[in-house]
């Protein structure tokens, strides 16, 4: 199984970090933590530059199965806003006879924290649907602590075509 291990280190800490005052006699500590600050934030940046550069929909969740960040492909993709999408606001783009399926196998391999495949229609910004081939894995912390999903999605609506021509 694929799983994604990231630093645990929250926005507070990182802020802790940036602001954090260190006596003078600790000056070589304050240059290395700040360093390492902004290096974090910088490859924080790389990651999403990366992610809204790439010709595939993104999406993370948290351990509550929420989104809590979708990559720009996603929000041109649906014409939808960040704060639209998050939490289960994604879910309002799915088909309405994928819903139920869709949302079921989410769950069950969020559950058993496994990897997951699927296919559904995901509505675009002109009110058509397309077919997405959906790939989640679970997330963990270094510490091995489930921190919940990352996914990607890539548009098969030209190959349902020829299935369908084939049949």
């Amino acid at each position: 199984m694929c799983q994604t291990k990231i630093p645990k280190m929250s926005d507070q800490d990182i802020q802790k970090l940036q602001t954090e005052s260190i006596p003078a006699n600790d000056a070589k500590i304050s240059s290395v933590s700040r360093d390492e600050s902004n290096q974090l934030h910088e490859s924080e940046e790389l990651v999403h530059y990366i992610a809204d550069a790439a010709p595939v929909l993104i999406w993370i969740s948290d351990t509550t199965k929420k989104c809590i960040w979708l990559n720009k492909p996603w929000l041109e993709f649906t014409g939808r806003t960040m704060e639209q999408e998050y939490g289960d606001g994604w879910a309002e783009s799915l088909h309405p006879q994928d819903f139920d399926r869709c949302i079921a196998i989410y769950f069950s391999s969020f559950e058993a924290r496994k990897e997951f495949s699927i296919e559904y229609r995901l509505r675009r910004h002109d009110g058509k649907y397309r077919w997405m081939l959906v790939n989640g894995v679970p997330r963990f912390m270094s510490d091995g602590e489930f921190s919940g999903y990352i996914g990607s999605c890539i548009d098969i609506t030209e190959r349902k075509q020829v299935e369908e021509t084939l049949r």
